[in-house]
């Protein structure tokens, strides 16, 4: 029954998202969010006394892992997932203290073995791991010890992402559908074996741009999900619709100020050049901060609020000018987890060795562990443990 109550509300979603105009309350209970980010205001990054480091824990990488490039970073059940779906093509699994455990599959041609690679993964409240093979169109499980555990088939359907709502059901974001349907969607939910399927957003299927590698996003309680090119992100809290955030970027926005584009009728260099915001990234929420990350005059902006004080931050640089660059982000309640690489510090190897006056004052100021890692006494990759004050 609740299954049904949510699809309900959900198929009026795709409303939402194409017809701005209309009211809140026309689309059921629960909550419509407008934030406003002006792309031209950039804000700035965290000032050393407005947060503190809480630790700092480098990453014990494997011995035969020469080359890691990861792209996605969670932490779950007191276990940190990293994920590389270029270069190794798995998911490393660490304890709190950066020591590595065990790997979750790779690539080959066994049942247990990916046959393009993981795309995407989720952690359950039990420590099991949902993985996604876009290739082989299979989402594979792995249990709490890492063991594989078995494969789920996605029906029917060819999908470009899935997110999993805390009752293990799966939410699939659909990059094409047969074209005889009527009836076309982007988005579904299914149960684990892919049956009892429900329509939540319609497909449109003149739009020529897919959504980034990533379209869901879980922290905490939460599953947040991207459409295809919307400026507005859908939450889920629990296993219910939260609210729909939308975010107006002073009209700066291409689907809204350039439909043209995003339809056949716009080529990849008019794309390219637009001068406003190209679409929205990645986003994550808990119940202390927002992340949104965005993409801006083809450079990526991430953007950080925080819902007790409303400050908002620029967090392309993790501190003030001139220290760290995150690789990887991750919130946990009123805390930022970002991951620390090498070829980040090795920016400003330079720098330190004919430091500015600018940069030596600002290096003056920073936390030790700060300085630690960009003087080599801290090795990378490391995570960085801050709570935002």
């Amino acid at each position: 029954m609740k299954y049904t109550i949510l699809s309900i509300m959900l198929c009026t979603i795709c409303l939402f998202i194409s017809c701005a105009e209309e009211k809140d309350n026309a689309f059921g209970d629960y909550k419509s969010v407008n934030i406003k980010i002006d792309p031209e205001n950039i804000t700035e990054p965290l000032e050393f006394n407005q947060c503190t480091i809480d630790s700092v824990c480098p990453i014990s990488l494997p011995d035969s892992t020469t080359n890691f490039l990861p792209t996605k970073l969670m932490l779950k059940n007191n276990k940190i997932y990293l994920l590389d779906s270029d270069i190794t093509k798995t998911i490393l699994v660490f304890n709190l203290n950066g020591t590595y455990l065990y790997k979750l599959g790779e690539r080959g041609r066994a049942n247990d073995e990916y046959i393009g690679g993981p795309t995407d993964f989720f952690v359950d409240d039990y420590g099991i791991v949902y993985v996604f093979d876009a290739r082989a169109q299979q989402i594979k499980i792995f249990k709490e010890n890492g063991h594989f555990n078995g494969n789920l088939g996605v029906g029917d359907y060819f999908i470009y992402s899935f997110g999993l709502l805390n009752n293990k059901r799966l939410l699939y974001s659909i990059a094409s559908t047969n074209e005889n349907e009527e009836d076309k969607s982007a988005l579904i939910s299914c149960d684990l074996i892919s049956s009892d399927p429900m329509k939540l957003l319609d497909f449109k299927e003149n739009y020529t741009f897919w959504p980034s590698r990533f379209t869901f996003f879980s922290n905490e309680n939460r599953l947040s999900h991207i459409p295809l090119l919307s400026d507005s992100v859908i939450v889920f809290k629990g296993d219910s619709l939260e609210k729909i955030v939308h975010f107006d970027f002073d009209g700066k926005f291409m689907r809204t100020e350039k439909p043209e584009l995003v339809t056949h009728s716009g080529s990849l260099k008019d794309i390219i050049d637009y001068n406003g915001v190209q679409d929205l990234r990645k986003y994550q929420e808990t119940e202390s901060l927002v992340l949104l990350e965005y993409s801006y005059k083809n450079l990526a902006m991430i953007w950080l609020y925080n819902k007790r004080t409303k400050q908002t931050w620029n967090l392309n640089n993790l501190f003030e000018e001139g220290t760290l660059i995150p690789t990887l982000t991750y919130l946990r309640d009123n805390q930022i987890i970002a991951l620390i690489e090498q070829e980040d510090v090795d920016l400003y190897q330079d720098l330190l060795k004919n430091p500015t006056e600018e940069y030596k004052k600002t290096l003056a100021k920073a936390p030790s562990q700060v300085r630690d890692v960009l003087e080599g006494r801290i090795k990378t990759p490391a995570l960085f443990y801050i709570t935002v004050k």
